[in-house]
């Protein structure tokens, strides 16, 4: 099920988003989460041929629908699929994580966090006590799981996310979570941050 969404939108009681246009830079980020093991079988299956069976077990699928207008007033859904392969190893996890990825999401979590009314309390302190938390986590995890067999004393970090304890420093020295920083500006920068797509987090972060 679909737990969270982070971006520029407005969201229905439905648990829609709208958005007012749409260009190809346009970044949204949805926090997913499920509770059955995802390669389960089911008794669709049997009438399935083998070889979409077995797939079936190795992938799992996402579609997104969007209903837009053009131009010219002409109504039409454009439907995204994509099938993301299924593992098994917490450590397969951490070996094909996508940094970019992560902190466009860190970016639209933070910035969220400060104009969500739901959290009207949140102050720019406890904004930067959460990225802290959540950095420090994602390593706590690889080092238990992943990397239990090295020294204790010795800091062992993820090919993937070797940077990114770096880029969590950075961002916690970036307007929108630094001290100092007047309001309309820090107001530019969420708004920036919520929209932001992927290949421009690094350069924006560091």
């Amino acid at each position: 099920e679909v737990v969270d969404y982070f971006g520029n939108f407005f969201l229905t009681e439905n648990q829609e988003i709208q958005l007012p246009t749409v260009s190809s830079d346009t970044t949204l980020a949805v926090s997913f989460r499920h509770y059955e093991k995802l390669n389960s079988g089911s008794s669709s299956e049997d009438t399935l041929p083998a070889q979409i069976a077995a797939l079936k077990n190795k992938h799992a699928s996402i579609q997104i629908a969007m209903l837009y207008l053009n131009m010219a007033g002409d109504v039409f859904i454009r439907v995204h699929n994509t099938a993301l392969p299924i593992v098994r190893r917490i450590a397969d996890v951490f070996r094909c994580v996508d940094m970019d990825s992560v902190l466009n999401v860190s970016l639209k979590q933070c910035a969220q966090e400060l104009v969500s009314p739901v959290a009207s309390t949140m102050t720019i302190s406890a904004a930067r006590k959460s990225l802290v938390a959540a950095c420090v986590d994602i390593l706590f995890v690889y080092r238990r799981y992943c990397a239990s067999n090295n020294a204790q004393r010795q800091l062992v970090l993820p090919e993937a996310l070797k940077l990114l304890p770096l880029f969590t420093l950075g961002l916690l020295k970036h307007p929108l979570l630094a001290d100092g920083v007047q309001i309309d500006e820090r107001a530019y920068h969420i708004s920036n941050a919520l929209h932001m797509p992927c290949y421009q987090s690094v350069t924006n972060i560091h």
